[in-house]
């Protein structure tokens, strides 16, 4: 078990000791069995720490089924009893600890939710009540409360607080023999990559990173292995990002050769993401065929997965396919890549695996275009505006907005300026406040088309005021495409095109 398996040292848990050291199918049954005796009585220490013992394996259990929100609220209970028998009765060191579990537990749980804020009051309740104990029982749910705390900090992007609070587990984890202690000193080392990366201190990540390395070997326990497959990852994906794909190949060769074997669904999700980076650096170093084998290496390996994180993996990896074929001018074997994605997936409902089959049907849509099957085209943009308009999660926007502009661009080329107009009327409808980078440049993209076309029907004064929209939008922005796209901006108001007579 997780956090919460320290049996406390009273008579009430010796028997929920033996249960749980048994497991078994009827564990949970068991469980909730004693919780309700536990529950029932009057306010004694003993029992206390019993009943918050059971509550933490409970919520544990409910968890590992899935069931977060309800694990969530096992531990609610849990800590509400805390509050209401200690009113009564001082607790005593078990309970005490047992609430340190529940607590670093429950924000665990929410941070997995991405309920942040809240997962940011449990840690601190935690480390507030616990940070000075020194006892072995409250090890483990401090350096777990720290964990999230950094883990947390470099969500809200405060990378240099992050280090501290990962600095601070490490402080207190390295050299323990105790394996969960170990794991926690493992995920901070991957804390830290993460956190410098983002500072661009690549010198002081790979100190990190071998580090880690050196203190995982050859472990065997996922607990150990799977914070070095993200910081594998992290750091790898960094160097690609900063453009020396060269360098960054031969750490995701590693993390194969590391981790193929792998099991868990944790590391698995890891390295097939890790993959999918190392099949894009080969296509962008102009290794397309070793790209190609790559990505159907990936689709084989996770086509067959049921949750959601894992059968993205295959998706993602033919869509990679299809985007790489295109560039080859190889639109009929790209088309029918992204039809796999659409044909397969296409009624699975969870947003990763939405995106997915949205992004390639607007893939369809492009390389159609290629074929000068424009008709079609324009059905497949059209499917993924209808279909895909309403929904607010993360990259939607951008991929609808997408397609709406080469909507508008196939319509205008037909000589439809009005509904050209309306398509990317309707992007900037749609998104224009949405604050994502790839909406704002979608958008901008919108407006200068709209602006390209209102010069062309003689509309001189709408045109400009399309590119004064766009240059206030994008004034401040330093991010290299919408950098771009104001460049364009101001080359279209310089250079506009001449009225159609």
């Amino acid at each position: 078990m997780g956090e919460g398996s320290n049996a406390p040292d009273n008579p009430h848990a010796q028997r929920l000791f033996d249960r749980v050291a048994q497991g078994g199918p009827r564990l949970a049954a068991d469980l909730r069995k004693e919780e309700i005796r536990l529950s029932s009585m009057e306010p004694d220490p003993y029992a206390l720490s019993a009943l918050l013992y059971a509550r933490n394996i409970g919520a544990e259990l409910a968890e590992e089924t899935g069931d977060t929100e309800g694990a969530i609220a096992i531990l609610d209970a849990s800590i509400e009893d805390f509050m209401r028998w200690t009113a009564v009765a001082p607790p005593r060191r078990g309970a005490e600890a047992m609430l340190a579990v529940a607590l670093s537990n429950r924000g665990t749980m929410q941070r997995n939710l991405k309920m942040r804020k809240e997962a940011e009051d449990s840690f601190d309740e935690a480390l507030d009540r616990y940070a000075e104990r020194g006892e072995p029982d409250f090890q483990v749910p401090l350096a777990a409360a720290l964990q999230g705390k950094g883990e947390l900090l470099c969500d809200h992007g405060k990378f240099l607080e992050a280090l501290g609070r990962f600095d601070e587990v490490i402080r207190r984890t390295q050299g323990q023999r105790d394996p969960r202690l170990e794991s926690k000193w493992a995920r901070a080392l991957s804390g830290k990559v993460r956190a410098l990366v983002q500072l661009h201190r690549m010198g002081e990540s790979t100190e990190v990173l071998n580090a880690l390395r050196q203190g995982v070997g050859q472990r065997k326990e996922a607990a150990m292995r799977a914070p070095l497959a993200s910081a594998l990852a992290i750091h790898a994906t960094a160097i690609a990002s900063d453009g020396s794909r060269s360098r960054a190949i031969p750490l995701f060769e590693e993390m194969r050769t590391l981790f193929a074997d792998e099991g868990d669904s944790e590391t698995r999700e890891l390295l097939g993401g890790a993959m999918l980076n190392h099949a894009s650096c080969l296509n962008e170093v102009e290794r397309e065929a070793d790209a190609l084998r790559l990505f159907d290496e990936i689709f084989a390996a996770y086509r067959g997965e049921e949750t959601a994180g894992l059968a993205s993996i295959a998706c993602q990896a033919m869509v990679g396919k299809a985007a790489a074929l295109g560039m080859l001018n190889r639109p009929e074997e790209s088309i029918a890549a992204y039809a796999v994605v659409v044909d397969g997936w296409k009624d699975r409902p969870e947003v990763e695996i939405a995106l997915r089959v949205a992004n390639a049907t607007f893939g369809m849509g492009l390389r159609l275009v290629d074929l000068g099957r424009p008709d079609v085209a324009l059905g497949a943009f059209t499917e993924v505006a209808e279909k895909y308009g309403k929904r607010t999660e993360p990259g939607f926007a951008e991929c609808v907005a997408s397609a709406l502009n080469n909507m508008g661009n196939v319509l205008a080329r037909e000589g439809n300026f009005t509904k050209a107009i309306a398509a990317s009327a309707l992007a900037i409808h749609l998104f224009d406040s949405r604050e994502e980078e790839g909406a704002i440049e979608q958008v901008a993209r919108a407006r200068l088309f709209t602006a390209n076309v209102k010069f062309l029907v003689g509309e001189r004064e709408k045109a400009i005021a399309d590119i004064d929209a766009v240059e206030r939008r994008l004034a401040r922005r330093t991010e290299p495409r919408l950098v771009e796209v104001r460049r364009l901006a101001g080359d279209l108001r310089s250079k506009p095109p001449k009225a159609v007579r």
